[in-house]
């Protein structure tokens, strides 16, 4: 059922036009996210064993976030242009 409240209907309509427009593709999403996790845990395991890093309660937590971010902005980066 639509809203009959005409800022209710803008602001759907906005954020639907703006979510159209995002590029993103879930394979080359998901291929650099595991790419950019795979190289992440190779950094913590190097730094953890090979410089006595001790991991803080933030770090499980903030890198599959800064994974994500960077997997989608690499994706991004290697979007294939028009040719």
């Amino acid at each position: 059922m639509e809203s009959i409240h005409p800022v209710v209907n803008l602001r759907k309509n906005t954020a639907a036009k703006i979510a159209m427009n995002i590029p993103f593709d879930r394979t080359r999403f998901l291929k650099y996210f595991l790419g950019v996790l795979a190289f992440t845990a190779l950094l913590f395991l190097v730094a953890v064993f090979g410089f006595d890093y001790e991991m803080t309660t933030a770090d499980p937590f903030c890198a599959p976030i800064a994974a994500a971010l960077l997997a989608y902005f690499l994706h991004l980066m290697f979007w294939p242009g028009d040719e």
